[in-house]
């Protein structure tokens, strides 16, 4: 059965973002209409299944969004930047919830979730933990210390957590095939962007493609007839170029 899964960044009412009450609507839309899948589990026959990830662990996904996850008994995937993570944070919620420039400073940001509340979340089986590398570069740069960033990323994740790690997901999006063979060599996933769905079930392993839904305040029209043809036409477009 065919797969999508939707990548989201920031719930934030500020600078255009996709408001939680939008958010909300999203999710609730989604779960009137499909299976939305824990991570490696087999889609009902006949459906599309649906998976959730969210870049960077900005602080506004403990605070919005995992709740709602609670609530409405799904779970999501979310994509952790190592470096830039506190242990605890004592700052007020209204200034973790303000939009910053470059939230991946690599001493620790308290607009990022903490590992507290990581810890917490991945605890409920709400979340799965993904790494986000270490310090959010572009990995297609020559100058950035990519097996540093992959594994070190996961070596952190593993500690803190107390479990495995098996998917990585692409800061910026930006991959090429040399980023891809050495982190599928120690991931057993690894998400991009691409606009496309997949037309199976979840892979052994391999590279999985992903649609960026934010910061759209609606979410039917990425679900028509129309646009599913055309997220499974950029599929089998994208395997053709080796992209």
């Amino acid at each position: 059965m065919p797969l999508i899964i939707l990548t989201y960044h920031r719930i934030t009412d500020r600078d255009n973002g996709l408001s939680a009450i939008a958010f909300t609507n999203h999710l609730t839309t989604l779960v009137a209409h499909y299976p939305l899948c824990p991570p490696h589990t087999p889609i009902p026959k006949g459906s599309l299944g649906v998976y959730l990830t969210f870049d960077d662990a900005t602080f506004d996904f403990y605070h919005f969004v995992y709740p709602l996850l609670k609530r409405l008994n799904i779970c999501a995937m979310l994509a952790i930047p190592t470096k830039a993570i506190l242990e605890t944070s004592n700052m007020p919620i209204t200034h973790r919830l303000q939009t910053v420039a470059s939230p991946y400073k690599t001493n620790g940001s308290d607009h990022l979730c903490t590992w507290s509340e990581i810890r917490e979340m991945v605890a409920s089986g709400h979340v799965t933990p993904a790494s986000h590398s270490c310090s959010h570069p572009n990995l297609t740069h020559r100058t950035v210390p990519l097996e540093t960033e992959l594994l070190d990323s996961r070596a952190h994740l593993e500690d803190q957590l107390n479990c495995a790690i098996d998917t990585f997901i692409y800061p910026y999006g930006q991959r090429n095939y040399r980023v891809d063979r050495k982190t599928l060599q120690h991931y057993r996933y690894a998400m991009r962007m691409g606009n496309a769905l997949h037309p199976l079930d979840w892979p052994e392993k391999g590279l999985l493609y992903r649609v960026n839904i934010d910061p759209h305040q609606t979410i039917l029209p990425f679900f028509s007839p129309a646009q599913l043809n055309h997220y499974h036409l950029n599929y089998w477009l994208n395997r053709l170029r080796f992209r």
